[in-house]
């Protein structure tokens, strides 16, 4: 009798561990054959100059396959914005491989992103639905759908390895951005991430002309929450999306454009003569654009910010993320300390201009 239990408790443990695959796989099955539907390949033709002599100028023509992701039934449609540079022509395929021409809309440079509309959509398409209260976890099981060496509609699997506050490649912090190691390829950078339920979680971080933010088997995306904030606005004003900007630099050990941005030590506050209440919050102001949202309130380099609408500010990165949720307009006061005094002036938060370096908040 014990041998027979044993017996079943090994083909019990075996079941678990040969059965995990297959139901990775069917999972797997189960969202491409929905999420395909919402996801097209991205066929563009544009001018590359070829050469340049004193008597002439030659360009060639140079196709290239991209991954888009159909936002509503009027045709409107996502793609990273390396897809749209010097285009002459585009028409976007469904999965069923029909073809339809598309033209640009917008090119948002400073999320990565470009928004596209076909010129006379089918009355069939099936949007994304973007899963902005989805909740998502570490090792959820995830999927990508892109185009991927030009092969339209090409299924990648993984998992959701971790969510993180992310510093973009363009200096801006985002938090909840997801990590994973679904495998993305040239051609489907920006793609959708989908979950179990098919729905969109995410779109991949690819930022000013086509660099994804990612290593080997790692790569980032933007959360649903951003994205249906970004592609709202695209649609609405066919302008690139609002990015809040305070228009500060916070103390940076190196004038870095890497981020060499660090917190104020000890001996900056003892030097500083801080009051007691104020040693453990509050971050230095290194710098300040000329024109900016806090220049025009009134900060100033070396203003010590120690609050911000009543809360106290414990790190830079908190700051950042206060601005990060600001709206347009939004007024915020700042309270902080100048020449051993506290003060409070009115922050109205602005859009981040595209001329100005990204490392200022």
């Amino acid at each position: 009798m014990r041998l027979k239990w044993t017996s079943l408790a090994v083909l019990a443990i075996a079941a678990v561990v040969f059965c995990a695959p297959a139901r990775a796989e069917f999972v797997a099955v189960k969202v491409a054959e929905k999420a395909k539907k919402s996801v097209v390949t991205i066929e563009a033709v544009s001018l590359s100059l070829a050469s340049v002599s004193l008597t002439s100028r030659q360009q060639r023509i140079v196709q290239s396959y991209n991954t888009g992701l159909i936002l509503n039934k009027n045709g409107y449609i996502l793609t990273d914005v390396s897809a749209l540079s010097d285009v002459e022509e585009m028409e976007v395929t469904l999965s069923d491989g029909r073809k339809f021409p598309a033209e640009i809309v917008v090119k948002d440079e400073g999320y990565g992103l470009g928004l596209i509309k076909m010129k006379k959509p089918p009355k069939d398409l099936v949007p994304a639905v973007i899963a902005t209260k989805a909740h998502v976890r570490q090792g959820d099981s995830v999927v990508v759908v892109g185009t991927a060496g030009g092969y339209g509609h090409t299924v990648s699997y993984g998992i959701i390895s971790g969510i993180r506050t992310v510093r973009l490649r363009s200096g801006q912090l985002v938090p909840d951005m997801l990590q994973s190691d679904v495998v993305i390829n040239s051609g489907n950078e920006g793609s959708p991430l989908f979950n179990s339920n098919g729905d969109v979680i995410g779109i991949q971080a690819v930022f000013g002309g086509g660099g994804a933010l990612g290593m080997q088997n790692t790569n980032f995306f933007m959360p649903a929450s951003l994205v249906e904030r970004i592609t709202n606005q695209l649609i609405k004003t066919a302008k690139p999306a609002f990015r809040p900007w305070l228009g500060v630099m916070p103390y940076s050990g190196s004038f870095s454009a890497q981020g060499g941005i660090r917190e104020v030590t000890d001996d900056l506050k003892m030097y500083m003569n801080l009051p007691d209440e104020y040693w453990d919050v509050g971050m230095l102001v290194y710098d300040v654009w000329e024109g900016s949202p806090a220049y025009e309130a009134g900060l100033r380099y070396q203003d010590f910010v120690v609050k911000v609408d009543g809360t106290l500010l414990k790190s830079i990165g908190q700051l950042e993320k206060i601005v990060y949720e600001a709206k347009k307009d939004q007024i915020m006061v700042f309270g902080l300390i100048r020449r051993d005094r506290f003060m409070e002036v009115d922050v109205r938060i602005g859009d981040h201009p595209e001329e100005v370096l990204e490392f200022f908040i």
